[in-house]
């Protein structure tokens, strides 16, 4: 299997539709209940990573999701330096 990231033409409107509707939601509700159980914040994210990873592999298989994280940290790391790059020195 290719690391590559998946060539796939999603439709950014629905896709952020159902971030809006469906998931970040139904992650907001997890986390409280995680917090009332007692989990602690980096516990929290932790497992919502795994949970992400574990589903992307589950869809995808190893190999494009491996590639589609890598894409992640791309954009987070550019999105990081624009950040760098705006702020007063």
């Amino acid at each position: 299997m290719s690391d590559e990231t998946p060539k796939v033409n999603a439709n950014p409107e629905e896709s952020m539709r159902l971030a809006r509707d469906v998931f970040t939601p139904a992650l907001q509700h997890a986390c409280k209940t995680a917090r009332e159980q007692g989990g602690q914040e980096i516990d929290i994210i932790n497992a919502i990573l795994n949970s992400h990873a574990s589903l992307m592999i589950q869809l995808l298989g190893h190999g494009p999701a491996a590639g589609l994280m890598k894409a992640h940290v791309e954009h987070v790391e550019r999105a990081l330096e624009k950040q760098d790059a705006a702020s007063p020195q």
